[in-house]
């Protein structure tokens, strides 16, 4: 079901067709909701602009208009506000704050997880259908997790949401047997070594056990992702994420390796630090994953069949 497409508003329209809901659909009756000067779409204030427009001037023009909407360095976005900075619609950014794990999906709208919430996520409620939904500040536009999902899901995004900022990369020199020279160092784990094996459903993953688990999730009808970022500053990667249950799966198969371990324990750390949901696989478990990933799936409400 498609959104009220006033701005900001995150309501569910009651029919397929329909454009606003229907707290809106009377605000318009009565008069009480101004077009925008740009665009025509429907708002709550007497400004000229809608947001959208506002921001599209803004970028094209270098100033701000005197009477564009004034929004504060601690104001807060819809899902409507941030597609509008993406050139996205709300339903393509929510999806994307999902996938995430930022927001959860409800019967009607959207309840702001843990992790949101840390990043600074309001939860709020409309005031007649008591549909939930989600504001954001607006410095979550320029997160790090954010922009790399919405440019993996849809492309190329406005150049200025593009400027890059200080990564916290996590080098993982896990396989190494001496120091790395300073090129190496520059690298990534995942640019360093190949992924020689081939799983079922055509990943190409970096170790036998791992191939075992990714063959496991798809004989499983278990959609997952292999080398999923966490959606946090530090450059960091997943073994295994599964969508579902938001919950990771990391293997960990090389424990008497001392760099291997340190590399260890600073994921395990982050995983803590955020508050994700982990599944630890070692050896023991890999050799007979039947007894052992259905009962840790589910924990998180991942059913196998």
């Amino acid at each position: 079901m498609d959104i009220c497409q006033v701005e900001a508003c995150e309501v569910e329209v009651s029919r397929k067709g329909f454009k606003l809901c229907l707290e809106h659909w009377r605000a318009d009756q009565a008069g009480v909701l101004a077009a925008c000067g740009t665009c025509g779409r429907l708002k709550e204030d007497q400004k000229p602009l809608c947001y959208a427009c506002f921001k599209a001037a803004s970028r094209g023009s270098g100033s701000v208009p005197e009477a564009a909407p004034n929004k504060a360095a601690g104001s807060l976005l819809s899902s409507t506000q941030l597609g509008a900075a993406f050139d996205v619609s709300a339903q393509r950014v929510n999806l994307a704050l999902a996938e995430l794990g930022w927001i959860s999906k409800e019967p009607k709208g959207w309840s702001a997880t843990r992790q949101g919430l840390k990043l600074g996520a309001v939860q709020k409620e409309h005031s007649q259908s008591g549909v939930p939904y989600v504001y954001w500040p607006e410095a979550i536009v320029k997160h790090k997790a954010l922009r790399t999902a919405m440019q993996e899901l849809y492309g190329e995004l406005v150049p200025e949401l593009l400027a890059d900022v200080p990564s916290k990369r996590v080098v993982a020199p896990a396989l190494l047997e001496s120091a790395p020279s300073p090129a190496e160092a520059a690298l990534g784990f995942r640019d360093k070594f190949e992924a020689p094996h081939r799983a079922q459903d055509g990943h190409r993953v970096r170790s036998k056990a791992e191939a075992l688990i990714d063959n496991w999730l798809y004989q499983a009808s278990i959609v997952h992702a292999y080398e999923r970022r966490l959606p946090i500053e530090e450059e960091v990667y997943s073994d295994f994420w599964i969508p579902s249950g938001k919950v990771y799966i990391e293997y960990w198969g090389m424990e008497s390796n001392l760099r291997y371990a340190e590399r260890k324990k600073v994921k395990q750390e982050l995983y803590k630090k955020y508050g994700f949901s982990l599944i630890e696989l070692h050896d023991e478990e890999i050799r007979n994953l039947d007894d052992h990933l259905p009962r840790m799936l589910r924990a998180f409400g991942v059913h196998t069949p």
